[in-house]
C-alpha cells in the first residue's frame, strides 16, 4: 500500500485522519517478494508537505493531578488552579492525613524554622504522601479552610524548602512538587506542595542539634511515632521496596513473552506507574493513540524530520482488547513489535531488532544473523517507548512518573549465543561490519546484558525528558562499545547525555 491508500474502517480512520490533519502522509514498503528472496528491512516512510516541514512541536499535556481537595469536592483529577482553591474555601474543606493548610510560610526569623519545615514534610511523607497548601487560613476545631491569604513566591523560596527536605530529613526527602497558583488582583500566590509517598519512609526529622523524631499525620494533627510503630514502619519500607522490585520484574518477564526471541534479538521495556490509574477501563480511542500514534516530537534529532521518522517503524498493527489491557502487535519480520497498555497505566513493549538484513556491498559478514542489531534501532525503540509513556500520561491524565526497566533478550544467551550491537559510519550512515574493518574495531561481543532500571517522569519538560531518554539509550548501546547517539536528540552536541541519570541493576 502506498501514498494515500483507501481509508480503512475503525481505529485506523482515526489514526490516519490525525496524521493527515497535521499535513503528513504515510508511505509503506511493498510486501516481501514471492520469489523466495530475503526480506529487506523497509520501514514506513513519513513525508511532510514542504510548507509544514518546520512544525515539530510536542502535544501540550497539562499535568493532571488528583489532590485531596479534588477528592473532598468529588471532582476528577484535573489541573491545580485558583478555581480549585476558591472551591476549597467555599466548601470549608477540612484538613486530613494528606492535606495540611498553612496561612503563610514558616517564619524564617525563628531559629528552629528548618526543624518545623522538616517535621511537616516528613510527617506527610510518613503518612503515605500528601499536600501542604501555603496561603490558606484554617479555622479550628476541624481545621477547615476559611480564607485565602496570598503569599510571596520565588525560586529562592522553593530552593530553601528543598534544601531543608534534603538536609534536615533522614533519609533525605526528594521529589517535592511545587504548584504556585496566582491569586487574581494580587501579587501573591497560593502554593501547593506535593510530598510524594516515599519508598524510603519512615523519614526522621531533625530536632535541635543532635535529636531526631519520626513524625506522622493523624487527621489534622502531627504526632510522633512510638518505638513499636517506628519498628513496623521500617519493616514496611523494606517489604515495599522488595514488592515494587518484584512487580517490575514480573512485568518485564511477562513482556519477554510478547515476541519469539528465537527469531531475533528483542529490546524489551516495561513501565510501572508510581501512581496507578484508577477507574474504568481505557477507551479504545486512547489505547490507539498511545500504542499506534505516540507523541515522539522533540525526542529525535531535527535532521531526521525530512527523512524516515523512526517511531513509525513501530506502527501499523491492529489494536485489540486483552485481559485488563490493550494489545498492538505485528509479527512480520524484520521489526516485528508488540505493545500493551494496561488499564492501570502500565506499559509493556517488545521490539524485534535482530536478524538485520545487511547490505552485501557494505558488510561481508553473514547476511542474516538473528543476534546482530544496529545501535540506531535500539535508540529508535527507546524513543518510541518513551513517546508512548508521554502519550499515555497525557491522554489518561496520569502523573507521568514511572518505574522503568529496559533490557535486551536474544536466543539462548546462556548457551554461548552472543549479542552484537553495531555502530554506524558518521558520514554515510552505513552499519560498521561486525568483524571490524581496516580502521574500525570489531563489534563488542555481549554475553550478558545488564538492564537499565530508572524512575522516569514522562511529563517533565522536554529538555529533562530528552536527557533521561538519551541517558537510557546510551547506557544500552554502550554494551556494544558505542559511545555516541545517532538518532535521539541529546543535550550534548556529541550525543552524550549531560546528566547520567540512568542506572544499571
Amino acid at each position: 500500500m502506498t501514498g494515500t491508500s483507501t481509508t480503512q474502517s475503525g481505529v485506523h480512520d482515526i489514526a490516519r485522519s490525525l496524521l493527515e490533519s497535521g499535513g503528513r502522509q504515510i508511505q509503506t514498503a511493498p510486501s516481501p517478494s514471492s520469489d523466495g528472496s530475503p526480506w529487506t528491512a523497509r520501514a514506513p516512510v513519513l513525508t511532510r508537505r514542504p510548507e509544514r516541514a518546520r512544525e515539530h512541536l510536542p502535544r501540550h499535556y497539562a499535568r493532571c493531578v488528583l489532590t485531596p481537595i479534588h477528592r473532598a469536592l468529588g471532582l476528577p483529577a484535573g489541573e491545580v488552579d485558583f478555581e480549585l482553591v476558591q472551591q476549597a474555601v467555599a466548601h470549608r474543606v477540612a484538613e486530613t492525613n494528606d492535606l495540611d493548610w498553612k496561612a503563610g510560610w514558616w517564619p524564617t526569623q525563628k531559629p528552629d524554622w528548618r526543624d518545623e519545615v522538616a517535621k511537616d514534610l516528613a510527617a506527610m511523607a510518613n503518612s503515605g504522601g500528601g499536600w501542604l497548601v501555603v496561603g490558606i487560613k484554617e479555622e479550628p476545631p476541624r481545621a477547615e479552610a476559611v480564607e485565602v491569604t496570598p503569599v510571596e513566591w520565588s525560586e529562592d523560596r522553593q530552593r530553601r524548602v528543598r534544601s531543608v527536605a534534603y538536609s534536615h530529613c533522614g533519609p533525605p526527602l526528594t521529589g517535592l512538587e511545587f504548584h504556585p497558583v496566582p491569586v487574581p488582583e494580587s501579587d501573591g500566590y497560593v502554593v501547593l506542595i506535593r510530598v510524594p509517598d516515599s519508598p524510603d519512609a519512615p523519614h526522621l526529622s531533625r530536632k535541635g542539634d543532635d535529636a531526631y523524631r519520626a513524625p506522622v499525620r493523624n487527621g489534622a494533627d502531627t504526632e510522633k511515632l512510638d518505638p513499636r510503630a517506628l519498628e513496623m514502619a521500617f519493616k514496611r519500607r523494606f517489604q515495599s521496596s522488595s514488592d515494587r522490585a518484584k512487580q517490575l520484574t514480573d512485568l518485564y518477564e511477562d513482556a519477554t513473552l510478547l515476541l519469539d526471541t528465537k527469531l531475533g534479538a528483542t529490546l524489551v521495556a516495561v513501565a510501572d506507574p508510581a501512581e496507578p490509574r484508577q477507574g474504568a477501563a481505557v477507551d479504545r480511542r486512547w489505547a490507539t493513540m498511545v500504542l499506534e500514534n505516540p507523541d515522539f516530537s522533540g525526542l529525535f534529532q531535527r535532521r531526521l524530520l525530512n527523512e524516515r521518522v523512526p517511531a513509525w517503524a513501530w506502527a501499523g498493527a491492529k489494536v485489540r482488547r486483552g485481559p485488563r489491557r490493550w494489545v498492538a502487535s505485528r509479527e512480520a519480520r524484520p521489526q516485528g513489535y508488540a505493545k500493551t497498555l494496561h488499564d492501570n497505566g502500565a506499559v509493556q513493549v517488545a521490539y524485534q531488532i535482530g536478524t538485520w538484513d545487511f547490505d552485501p556491498d557494505l558488510v561481508v559478514e553473514s547476511q542474516l544473523d538473528r543476534n546482530v542489531c544496529r545501535g540506531r534501532d535500539v535508540e529508535e525503540a527507546v524513543g518510541d517507548f518513551v513517546a508512548s509513556l508521554r502519550t499515555a500520561s497525557g491522554e489518561l491524565q496520569m502523573t507521568g512518573v514511572y518505574h522503568v526497566r529496559i533490557g535486551m533478550e536474544w536466543m539462548d544467551p546462556m548457551m554461548s549465543e552472543s549479542l552484537k550491537i553495531l555502530d554506524e559510519d558518521r558520514v554515510t550512515g552505513a552499519p560498521l561490519p561486525p568483524g571490524g574493518g581496516p580502521s574500525t574495531p570489531p563489534a563488542a561481543t555481549i554475553r550478558r546484558f545488564s538492564p537499565v532500571v530508572v524512575e522516569l517522569d514522562a511529563l517533565s519538560e522536554i529538555e529533562g525528558l530528552v536527557d533521561q531518554t538519551s541517558s537510557m539509550a546510551l547506557d544500552l548501546v554502550a554494551h556494544g562499545g558505542i559511545e555516541n547517539l545517532r538518532r535521539l536528540e541529546s543535550p550534548d552536541p556529541f550525543g552524550r547525555p549531560k546528566y547520567q541519570s540512568a542506572q544499571r541493576s
